[in-house]
Formats: structure tokens, C-alpha cells, sequence
């Protein structure tokens, strides 16, 4: 009966089939729309004897270590296994940066340098960023790297007259990559020769006494003291008007709720307030941005930073490619301190994004219908997400589902579906479903909808 048939397989699941020689169309399944595969026109449909290279398609094998065979079958259902190894499966690259990060603030020695993360693709899993500045020389060369870890740099004067990179790592489980960022401008002086108070007024207990009062005892004086020097010891401080007992407020744009549900690719954005516990505004603070997905087990990502207005407002813009997540906004009253001083969160539902194409548009009462489609929403469970194809009639009715299947790691699914029962002129609609899972991060989603006319 002949060379018929090359089968992937990942272990014992049949990943891919694929003819090896259809022999001027003889050695070819004369009904594809059923499940039985080997009905031939005639008695010897396929060649004896074959040679041939076939490639296969490696997204749809599963990732990691796996075994690897490959079979061939005759027409009649006959097989022999041609290749059987252990092989290691990496589709899944490590980041990629699609644009630098960048410097942004004043480079003047006082005030402050904050760092963007820039663009990052990464295939659909979730990263931790880190930061590593460096202090070059006027031309932007012989950079070395300086302590803080951050994404803020506060200037001093061993920057003035030299200009700062930072250096951003985008790092999954599939790896890491480090991008810098073009050099700031040339770091300036201080204006005049008195530094900035390195507390706020009124933040931190001081020693002079009011107007009209009695001079402070010395006693008195001496314990006052006292908690201005620890703070001075615990770093920078992170904003004009910084204080420890800061409130911050963080609320979906548009909306007074905490929680928002969006459709996937639609961008948010966050809007808030960072003032003191009197009600003046913190200026030119670093607000902290981080979220954990809804994935159980799922780590805390770093989403960088966001810096305050003059009226202590600041805005964060939310990815729409972003799964179902819990997000959280910090202010430490001074760089590096280890507990926050404020904290906002926000809870942020993202609906599955599914896309599908049929073919043909027009077909007749017997014809195959081809579809194919993606989950352009990640992270995708490395076995494959589940995903419906629905039908009904053009003029509305109950969806109807008619085959479910799993897409690949990446996301695409195919399938064919041949019509048995259409009698006359029918137009059907077709779309694909993503349901909810634990291990998928969001909620169930659609694709549009697509038109088949039968006639």
C-alpha cells in the first residue's frame, strides 16, 4: 500500500501529521471531513519507495525536555518509528528590548534622575526589572557604576560635570537581557552654595522653638536632635515635602472604583495623589509601580516608576497586553528605605484576546470550513490553553459549540469542520472562545465574529 504518511509526535501525543508523497493525488484521504484517514481511490494509492525532507513545525511541540518521534505509516495504518531521542524544546526566547530605556529629570547636582524601562518583548511571560546606573565622562564614555539599584538617581557632586546611564535588565525564566540607555545631559552645579535641607520643615522634630516662645532646654534639645540625625542617615529623601506619614491615593482614570475589567489590548491608565498628612502636595517623589498576575504562585514584577507633579499628582499608564493582576503603587519617604511610607492598590481584570479567520467565505452544503486563530493574550500555560469554536445562525440565536481543541505555547490553534446538514442559502457566524482557567490569567474572552455564506 505505499508510503503514506510522517507523524510528529511529542512522547505519545501525535503533534502533526503530514503526507510524504501524494503520487499525483492517488495517496491522499478521498473524505477528509471524517475521522477516518485511510480512504483511497484506489487498491495501491502510495508510492513503495519515497525520498524526501519534511519539515515540522517546533511551536507546536511542548516546552522543555521531551521525546521526540517521528513515525512513518503506510496506507493502511501500519507504523514504524524513524526517530526516537530526548531533545530539549526552547521556543520561548529570552526578553528582547524593542526600544532603550531612557534618563529623564534634571541633570543638575540636587535634583534628581529617573529611569524608563523602555520596550520589552517578552513572549508572553511575566519579568523582573532591575537598574544599574553608571557615571560616564563628559563624552559619554569610560562609564563605571556607581551604588543604588534603583529607579531614581538623586545627583550629588561627584556627577557634576559627567553624565549618568542607567542600564535596565528585563529578566524571565527563560533568561535575561540588559539594554543601556543614552547618556544624560552634562550634570550642572547647584544654583548658589546652600544645599537643599535634607528634611522637609515640619516633617522631622528640630530644635528652634516659635516665634514668641521660650527657648528650647537643652535637654530638650539633645532629644530632638535625635531623630533628625537617623534621618539623615537613611538616604536621600525621596521628594520635596517628603514625610513619612504621606497618603496616597491611586483610582483607575475615569472610574472611583478599585477594581476595573477591560477588554485585552485596551491601555489604562492610573491616576493619584501623594500629600502630606497636612495636605500639602510631595513634589518630584518617585511612586513605585508593581503587580503580581492572577496566576497562583505567580512572583512580584517590577513595573518601574513614576514621578510626582508640583501639585503631588502623578500618572501610570497600564499596558494593555497585561494579564488579570493586582497592582500596587509605594512611596518610601527616602530612597532605599525598606518599608514604605504609603501604599495604594488596585485590582485589574483583563478579558482573554482571541483572534480567528475562516475559509472560504462562501462555500457549498458539503464544503469545509478551515479556521485558524490565536490567543494574542499571555502567558499561556505551557501544555496549551483550551479554546471553543462556536457557531449560529447570522440572524442571532444560541452560540453553539462545535469543537474545542488546544492551541499550541504560543497561542495558535487550527481545525477543519465539513458541513453535512445545510440545506439552501445560509450565511453562519463563526467565533472562538477563551474560558477562564487557574492557570491562564484571565477572564473568558471572544474573537469577532466571521461570516461563512452557504449556498
Amino acid at each position: 500500500s505505499g508510503v503514506y504518511q510522517a507523524v510528529l509526535k511529542d512522547g505519545d501525543r501525535v503533534v502533526d501529521t503530514q503526507i510524504v508523497d501524494r503520487n499525483g493525488g492517488d495517496c491522499a484521504d478521498n473524505a477528509p471531513g471524517n475521522e477516518d484517514p485511510y480512504e483511497f481511490g484506489r487498491a495501491v494509492p502510495c508510492r513503495t519507495s519515497v525520498s524526501r525532507t519534511l519539515t515540522f513545525d517546533t511551536t507546536k511541540l511542548s516546552e522543555g525536555p521531551i521525546t521526540l518521534r517521528v513515525a512513518l505509516r503506510d496506507a493502511t495504518g501500519n507504523e514504524a518509528l524513524a526517530v526516537n531521542r530526548k531533545v530539549t524544546i526552547d521556543n520561548i526566547p529570552a526578553p528582547r528590548n524593542t526600544a532603550p530605556p531612557t534618563v529623564g529629570g534634571t541633570p543638575q547636582a540636587g535634583r534628581s534622575l529617573v529611569a524608563g524601562l523602555g520596550s520589552w518583548d517578552l513572549s508572553g511571560r511575566d519579568a523582573q526589572y532591575t537598574y544599574r546606573w553608571l557615571r560616564c565622562d563628559a563624552a559619554g564614555e569610560g562609564c563605571t557604576a556607581i551604588a543604588g539599584d534603583g529607579p531614581g538617581h538623586d545627583l550629588e557632586t561627584a556627577d557634576v560635570g559627567r553624565r549618568l546611564v542607567v542600564e535596565v535588565t528585563a529578566q524571565t525564566d527563560q533568561g535575561s537581557t540588559s539594554r543601556r540607555s543614552a547618556p544624560s545631559g552634562i550634570v550642572a552645579a547647584a544654583p548658589g552654595s546652600d544645599p537643599a535641607p535634607a528634611v522637609a520643615p515640619g516633617d522631622v522634630p528640630g530644635p528652634s522653638s516659635a516665634p514668641g516662645e521660650a527657648p528650647v532646654p537643652s535637654a530638650t534639645l539633645a532629644t530632638t536632635l535625635a531623630p533628625v540625625v537617623a534621618t539623615l542617615t537613611r538616604g536621600p529623601v525621596n521628594g520635596a515635602g517628603a514625610s513619612d506619614a504621606a497618603r496616597l491615593t491611586a483610582a483607575f482614570s475615569g472610574s472611583k472604583a478599585s477594581r476595573l475589567t477591560r477588554n485585552w489590548g485596551r491601555r489604562t491608565l492610573v491616576r493619584g495623589t501623594l500629600r502630606r498628612s497636612d495636605g500639602m502636595p510631595i513634589r518630584g517623589a518617585l511612586v513605585e509601580v508593581a503587580s503580581v498576575n492572577a496566576t497562583p504562585g505567580a512572583r512580584e514584577v517590577d513595573g518601574g516608576a513614576v514621578r510626582t507633579g508640583a501639585d503631588g499628582r502623578w500618572t501610570a499608564t497600564i499596558s494593555g497586553e497585561l494579564a488579570s493582576r493586582t497592582l500596587s503603587f509605594r512611596y518610601r519617604s527616602h530612597i532605599n528605605d525598606a518599608k514604605p511610607a504609603a501604599t495604594a492598590t488596585l485590582g485589574l481584570r483583563t478579558r482573554a484576546g482571541v483572534t480567528l479567520a475562516a475559509g472560504p467565505r462562501t462555500t457549498g452544503p458539503h464544503g469545509l470550513i478551515r479556521f485558524k486563530g490565536r490567543l494574542r493574550s499571555g502567558p499561556i500555560p505551557d501544555r496549551g490553553k483550551l479554546v471553543e469554536l462556536q457557531a449560529r445562525g447570522k440572524g442571532g440565536g444560541r452560540w453553539l459549540t462545535f469543537r474545542t481543541l488546544r492551541s499550541t505555547r504560543k497561542g495558535t490553534f487550527s481545525a477543519g469542520y465539513r458541513l453535512r446538514r445545510t440545506v439552501g442559502s445560509v450565511t453562519y457566524v463563526f467565533r472562538a472562545r477563551a474560558r477562564a482557567e487557574t492557570a491562564y490569567p484571565f477572564l473568558t474572552g471572544t474573537s469577532k465574529v466571521v461570516a461563512v455564506k452557504v449556498r
